[in-house]
């Protein structure tokens, strides 16, 4: 498996590209911005992009995904509880924040809990957790998770968005993703990598020395 990672846009958003080292298909994760870069760097990988697949709606993850979907002919999948919440955020505030946003297009795929992408010889298999947004959703593969603004390092997406629900995402966390194992590797949307063992111990949010864990 290979792994790139390119923060872009003024969010310092991770964009994540996965390809297979065998076939070099690959998938691209939440590309927010600065589709140029993004399309550079699958050049230079010299991969072929089969799915671009995103987290959740919100315009700093999907800013992106039309050029990149242009370039790659790649199917976009997105889960269907955000797309009309991904048709309707503000396009003159978007184009201010991100100065190459595209509106995005209508996915190819809706995806669905359980749903699972065959990439190569990778297997991605989707998990929802709503909260950050109600479509929210993680995605795992062969110990990586792809966490999107649910789950991050010592912290966790934000929840005053409408359509946000705190009680969604702490519930998410420890009944869908802390069930994973330890050693389970994840990048999140924003920020450095983390692992489900350190979170489900150290994380003020949602851990064990949260003032709100409930054993």
């Amino acid at each position: 498996m290979i792994l790139k990672i390119l923060p872009v846009t003024a969010f310092v958003e991770n964009v994540y590209i996965l390809a297979s080292e065998e076939t070099k298909e690959a998938v691209v994760f939440d590309p927010g911005g600065e589709a140029d870069r993004i399309n550079a760097l699958i050049d230079e990988m010299g991969v072929t992009v089969k799915y671009i697949l995103n987290t959740h709606g919100h315009m700093d993850h999907v800013g992106g995904v039309t050029k990149v979907r242009e370039a790659t002919d790649a199917q976009f999948g997105i889960h269907e509880t955000d797309v009309e919440m991904m048709r309707r955020q503000p396009a003159d505030y978007a184009f201010r924040l991100i100065p190459d946003f595209v509106e995005p297009p209508e996915p190819d795929l809706l995806v669905k809990d359980g749903d699972e992408f065959q990439v190569g010889d990778m297997s991605i298999k989707a998990i929802e957790t709503p909260g950050h947004t109600m479509g929210s959703t993680c995605y795992l593969v062969d110990g990586l998770l792809i966490s999107g603004d649910t789950l991050f390092q010592g912290s966790v997406g934000r929840t005053d968005f409408p359509g946000s629900s705190s009680e969604a995402l702490v519930e998410s966390i420890r009944t869908r993703l802390f069930e994973l194992d330890d050693e389970t590797v994840v990048y999140p949307g924003h920020g450095p990598e983390t692992s489900i063992g350190y979170e489900k111990l150290n994380n003020p949010f949602v851990g064990v020395r949260s003032r709100l864990w409930t054993p």
